[in-house]
């Protein structure tokens, strides 16, 4: 990174109370967090994931450009120390701040290259080859329009562990971090002939998915008992 660059910052205008992107001269100073850490704290890992925590909990300074780095001086189970990046998504999505990441780095071989990234023969683009391809594009996003509508007028969500009441973007969020071996994630990856994300979204998605299984089936047994126990009880009552 470079000690001054030129970025927009978001302001609020204090006679309209409108918010509005300016040019603004970037003091890294500003934006770089070191706090002062007991290097003897016992409970280092939870330390981390209590800082980022409440870190969900505060807002970022708008008289600055949207971002900071909090680097966490203290020694867990996986690492010598923890840096924490908070963007405001108005700076980009996950796959431009990743792009934006790639970019500040360099090759451990050369440390004047970029980065590069394996390039698959096999893309996942869709291509047209022929008229049942286009018919195929055509219905699909037919359909994926139809579902949208039909989301917004008449369908709703399942309702799940996952799915927050009204407000729940204001309520104390948790973060719980894991870190696995690169080694172990090739393996599963040379022995399935596919690639990293593909090993890290799979575990992600059966992971998720057995949580929820477990969370919404002892969620619809209870509702199942709390009913199968109202309706006796009145029975009961009226005998």
């Amino acid at each position: 990174m470079h000690t001054k660059q030129i970025e927009f910052g978001k302001v609020t205008d204090n006679k309209t109370g409108d918010i509005k992107w300016v040019p603004t001269n970037v003091n890294i100073d500003n934006h770089v967090i070191v706090p002062e850490i007991d290097p003897n704290i016992e409970f280092p890992n939870k330390f981390v994931e209590d800082y980022m925590s409440n870190l969900s909990r505060s807002s970022i300074d708008r008289s600055k450009p949207l971002w900071d780095l909090h680097l966490l001086n203290i020694k867990t189970t996986d690492a010598e120390g923890t840096g924490v990046f908070r963007f405001h998504h108005s700076l980009g999505d996950g796959l431009s701040l990743m792009t934006l990441f790639l970019a500040c780095t360099r090759q451990s071989s050369d440390t004047e290259d970029l980065p590069t990234l394996p390039v698959s023969k096999d893309t996942a683009y869709i291509k047209v080859t022929s008229l049942w391809s286009v018919l195929e594009i055509l219905w699909n996003s037919i359909v994926a329009v139809m579902m949208f509508v039909f989301t917004v007028l008449f369908l709703k969500d399942t309702e799940t562990p996952l799915k927050g009441s009204v407000g729940v973007e204001n309520r104390p969020r948790r973060f719980v971090r894991k870190s696995v071996s690169l080694a172990d994630i090739k393996v599963v990856k040379n022995a399935m002939n596919v690639t990293l994300n593909d090993v890290v979204l799979g575990v992600t998605q059966a992971g998720l998915s057995r949580y929820l299984n477990r969370r919404y089936s002892e969620f619809r047994c209870a509702l199942t008992l709390m009913f199968k126990y109202h309706k006796r009880s009145t029975y009961l009552n009226r005998k």
